[in-house]
């Protein structure tokens, strides 16, 4: 299904159950950020109706107004219970499971809670089906990519915000895992970043030569596999060596490495959480102002 990029008053309205008049409204007192066609007709950026819709607790009626899934029925309030998400996923339930996340991100769930809680839990029970032979691989393998579906259909709702501070990161040289970088690259474009993920298996040479070429306040690597410590030494001296003003907060997480692995000196942090990473981000990005 095509995607609308932009809503009328009268769509908007439909989709969460109320008069065109009162989307008017909205759009009259600031409330709801609307732009004017050349005929003077009033349109709503998709994004820009999710994060209505989400900060204020209406109801989404018809959410494939919107471009997204029907959510009714799912259940659960605004986080699905991990245990409701692994049964989607065990018995090959795509679609439900893809409603869970995104119908939670729609409900006003923090996309941070979101990935700690059921998506963390669920894959890492979804984990240890390997042991189950070559069916609970699949079955692994395929609920990864759900997440991932799930992930990117929300991402799509979320601002593309071309003039904000920038964050670039991806997993490190050897680390197979996509998830844990598209994570943290969704959580940071919710916060409010430029969030540009280089995706799995990213050699040091490309990270540093992508802090060189888009100035980031921010700089990820997640580390899903062991032997990081090395090389993330190594990118944190580099980072520090960029022109005063263009040091870039450097950010590591994932089970590859140990505490005494972290790299030494200023500007270094190591978070543990997705919920870490946004408050994190927040404080980063007051440093530029609303």
């Amino acid at each position: 299904m095509e995607v609308a990029e932009y809503l009328s008053p009268r769509d908007l309205g439909r989709a969460v159950g109320l008069s065109e008049s009162s989307v008017r409204r909205w759009a009259d007192d600031g409330r709801l950020r609307a732009e004017r066609t050349a005929g003077g007709h009033r349109r709503i950026a998709r994004a820009e109706a999710v994060r209505f819709i989400r900060e204020t607790g209406l109801e989404l009626l018809r959410p494939d107004l919107l471009g997204f899934p029907q959510t009714e029925g799912v259940g659960g309030g605004p986080l699905p219970a991990a245990d409701a998400l692994v049964g989607a996923l065990r018995a090959s339930d795509s679609a439900g499971a893809r409603r869970m996340l995104v119908s939670a991100f729609l409900d006003g769930a923090p996309l941070a809670e979101i990935c700690d809680g059921p998506v963390r839990i669920a894959l890492r029970e979804m984990g240890l089906l390997w042991r189950d032979g070559p069916e609970g691989i699949a079955l692994e393998h395929r609920a990864v990519d759900v997440c991932l579906q799930a992930l990117m259909e929300i991402r799509s709702a979320i601002p593309d915000r071309r003039s904000a501070p920038v964050a670039v990161g991806g997993a490190v040289e050897g680390d197979p895992y996509i998830l844990p970088s598209i994570m943290t690259s969704v959580v940071l474009a919710d916060v409010g970043f430029r969030a540009l993920n280089l995706g799995p298996h990213v050699p040091s040479v490309a990270i540093l030569a992508a802090a060189e070429l888009y100035a980031p306040v921010l700089v990820w690597r997640s580390a899903g596999i062991s032997g990081a410590g090395p090389s993330l030494r190594r990118e944190a001296r580099h980072l520090r060596t960029l022109a005063q003003g263009r040091r870039p907060d450097f950010v590591v997480g994932g089970p590859g490495f140990s505490t005494s692995e972290l790299p030494r000196g200023g500007g270094v942090h190591r978070l543990h959480s997705m919920a870490e990473l946004a408050g994190f981000a927040r404080a980063v990005l007051s440093q530029f102002g609303p």
